[in-house]
């Protein structure tokens, strides 16, 4: 039977809509994510370290308030009555902290843990409900469709931050100013796409749903045990595509597109992955795409020496991260329903599980790069030699989470993908 939320808004202006604010949120989740170290370091001079802590703690709060609205939205009718206008409120915040980041004064530490608490803020009050929109996608079973919306918007948002990031490191010298330019215009073509947002949790069911008699916490052991392993997994991925930003990975126009190789391949990992998917089932799937980036890390050490064939590495670590951004999304939704979080208040507050779990791992990503660099004694241009102890950390953390994901109980074992 069809929702009636999909009956009334029709499917294709849905899916454009959710496609739409789901890319401009992503265009702020991936700068957040790969160029807020770099600019601390680079332009606003932070200490690699100290960068590294401000980002991990800016995102313990983010993390905490993932959860705290999450769980507000089932308390309280009358949040879930003015999340449309709160939402509104919140990604003009979101776009504003993240865009004035690199006009802040430079060796001020406290103007850059308060812009980042206003962008973590104002982005988790409009991320929370966002998220909790993917249930109208898979409500018709279509687990997969709605994780290719997701990866895809996903995908295409960090290729223009890579971008982006390619232009910054090409610039000479810490002038802000072309930055700060480069970094307003994705913040306001963010703001422009997620302009749906308020609209589409204005005729969401969360937004009429009534109160729940039984306000206890709901305990979710397989949200629980697959966020965990995706945090021991997405630390380690995210630290290294952050560290590709300082590494000179090969020498010559390559270096500084290295980033933008391998999103291109991210983007191609959707399609690559969905039969495998379809034929050994997602977790396993997932699990193997852990490893593809875990071998990557165990190799960057040795990229000089492959010449131009260095492309074929970071586009296998692409491919492998792009597929754990697409299979996770799946693997989230089966792991929902078979915790019973069906209701519209309590899919959402699980999805900010998630999310908190994620922003975590992105934090400690930070700090680990910030750590390596202060152990190291270098900011930019490190030598690829100097990564090969991070690598057998990434390797042994991404093993450890695929073989976590892959290794689920029979009896909550997933059938693998279905599609609309």
């Amino acid at each position: 039977m069809s929702s009636p939320t999909i009956s009334r808004w029709g499917r294709h202006p849905l899916l454009i809509s959710y496609a739409s604010v789901h890319l401009g949120i992503s265009l702020l989740w991936a700068g957040e994510e790969l160029l807020c170290l770099y600019i601390m370091i680079r332009f606003l001079a932070l200490p690699s370290g100290l960068a590294g802590g401000l980002f991990l703690a800016s995102a313990l709060a983010n993390a905490v308030c993932d959860g705290l609205v999450g769980r507000a939205i089932i308390r309280f009718a009358w949040l879930r009555r003015a999340m449309p206008w709160l939402a509104c409120l919140a990604i003009l915040v979101a776009s504003a902290g993240f865009a004035a980041l690199p006009l802040l004064a430079p060796r001020n530490p406290w103007s850059a843990m308060l812009f980042l608490l206003v962008f973590r803020l104002g982005y988790s009050v409009a991320d929370v409900p966002h998220n909790g929109l993917t249930r109208h996608l898979a409500a018709r079973g279509a687990d997969l469709m709605a994780a290719r919306v997701r990866a895809i918007g996903s995908a295409v948002a960090t290729l223009a931050i890579a971008f982006v990031a390619a232009l910054i490191q090409a610039g000479t010298g810490s002038d802000p100013h072309r930055a700060a330019m480069l970094v307003g215009c994705v913040a306001l073509t963010a703001l422009a796409l997620m302009t749906p947002l308020p609209f589409l949790l204005r005729g969401d069911s969360l937004h009429i749903e009534q109160p729940e008699t039984d306000l206890a916490p709901r305990w979710s052991p397989a949200v629980w045990r697959f966020c965990a392993a995706t945090m021991l997994g997405i630390a380690p991925i995210a630290a290294t595509a952050q560290a590709l930003l300082h590494i000179d990975v090969v020498k010559g126009v390559l270096g500084p597109l290295a980033l933008l190789v391998a999103t291109v391949a991210r983007l191609g990992a959707i399609w690559l992955w969905s039969p495998v998917a379809r034929r050994i089932g997602s977790r396993q799937a997932l699990g193997w795409a852990y490893v593809v980036c875990g071998i990557t890390a165990l190799l960057l050490p040795w990229t000089k020496s492959m010449g131009n064939a260095v492309t074929l590495l970071l586009a296998w670590f692409g491919l492998g991260s792009g597929g754990v951004a697409f299979l996770s999304w799946a693997v989230l939704t089966d792991a929902i329903k078979r915790d019973g979080q069906s209701g519209a208040a309590r899919f959402t507050a699980a999805f900010s599980v998630y999310t908190m779990a994620t922003k975590i791992a992105l934090g400690l990503a930070a700090l680990l790069v910030g750590i390596w660099l202060s152990s190291i004694g270098v900011s930019t241009h490190a030598d690829p030699h100097q990564f090969l102890m991070f690598g057998l950390f990434v390797m042994l953390a991404c093993s450890l989470a695929g073989v976590a994901i892959a290794r689920e109980p029979a009896h909550a074992r997933s059938g693998g993908f279905r599609d609309a």
